[in-house]
C-alpha cells in the first residue's frame, strides 16, 4: 500500500491458499467423496482506503474502502446434481466490494457494506454458469444508538438471488432480513442484553430445503467484572 493523501490510501495485494477436504466432505454417507481433491486458489485485489477523524474536542470518525477483487480457483470442492461432493476443475470469482463505518457525533454509529461479484464455472458443460449458493449481490446496513447506560441497534442484511446446482435450474430465492439488540448496563460489572433475530419472520433459503431460523428472541444476563 501507499497513502496518496493524508486521509487516502492505495492498496494491492495478491496471495494463494489451500484448502484440504473435510471429513464429512470425504466420507459422510451418500454425500462424501473419498477421491477428492484439495481446493487451491490464487487471488489478487487493488483499491483504496479512506479514513477521517474529527477535529480535537470533537467526536467523530469515518473509515471506507473500495476494492476490486478477482480469485482463480482449481479444484472448488463443491457438489452435482445428486449432491455427491465433487471437485469442480476451474472457478472464478470476481467482483468489488465497499464498505463505510462512520462515528456520527456522540452516540449514532452507521455502517454499511456492498459485495457484487460474479462467481462462475470456467470448465466444463457448466462453463459459465454461477457456482452454487453464491449470491451475485449481496449487503448488510448496521445502525446503532449508543448512551451512557444503554445502546440500541439494528442490522439490515439482503443477498439477492442465487441457485442451488451446478446447472442453474433451481433457484434460490433473494431475501432480506432485519435484526434488533439492545444492552442496558445494570451496575458497574452487570448488563442485560436483548437480541431479536429475523424480526419479520421472514421464509427462505440458502440451500435448497433447508429452511433459515425464523423469529428468534435472546435475553443475555452479562456479567463482566
Amino acid at each position: 500500500g501507499a497513502d496518496v493523501s493524508d486521509h487516502l490510501r492505495f492498496i494491492t495485494s495478491y496471495g494463494t491458499a489451500y484448502h484440504a477436504p473435510t471429513f464429512n466432505d470425504l466420507y459422510f454417507p451418500d454425500f462424501g467423496n473419498p477421491e477428492l481433491q484439495p481446493e487451491e486458489s490464487r487471488s489478487f485485489e487493488i483499491g483504496f482506503k479512506g479514513y477521517y477523524e474529527a477535529d480535537a474536542g470533537e467526536v467523530g470518525a469515518a473509515n471506507w474502502s473500495f476494492v476490486w477483487f478477482n480469485t482463480l480457483i482449481d479444484d472448488l470442492i463443491g457438489f452435482d446434481e445428486n449432491f455427491d461432493a465433487i471437485n469442480v476443475d476451474k472457478a472464478k470469482i470476481k467482483g468489488v466490494e465497499f464498505s463505510y463505518d462512520n462515528r456520527m457525533h456522540q452516540h449514532w454509529l452507521v455502517g454499511f457494506g456492498f459485495t457484487w461479484q460474479s462467481p462462475t464455472s470456467e470448465s466444463g458443460a457448466t462453463r459459465g454458469n454461477l457456482l452454487p449458493r453464491r449470491a451475485e449481490r449481496s449487503g448488510r446496513l448496521d445502525v446503532d444508538y449508543l448512551a451512557t447506560r444503554w445502546s440500541a441497534g439494528m442490522t439490515l442484511t439482503a443477498a439477492s438471488s442465487s441457485f442451488d446446482d451446478r446447472g442453474n435450474t433451481r433457484e434460490l430465492g433473494a431475501w432480506q432480513t432485519v435484526d434488533l439488540r439492545g444492552e442496558m448496563g445494570v451496575t458497574e460489572d452487570l448488563s442485560l442484553q436483548l437480541k431479536v433475530e429475523n424480526l419479520f419472520d421472514k421464509e427462505y433459503e440458502t440451500a435448497s430445503d433447508y429452511n433459515q431460523p425464523g423469529l428468534g428472541f435472546f435475553l443475555t444476563l452479562l456479567y463482566q467484572p
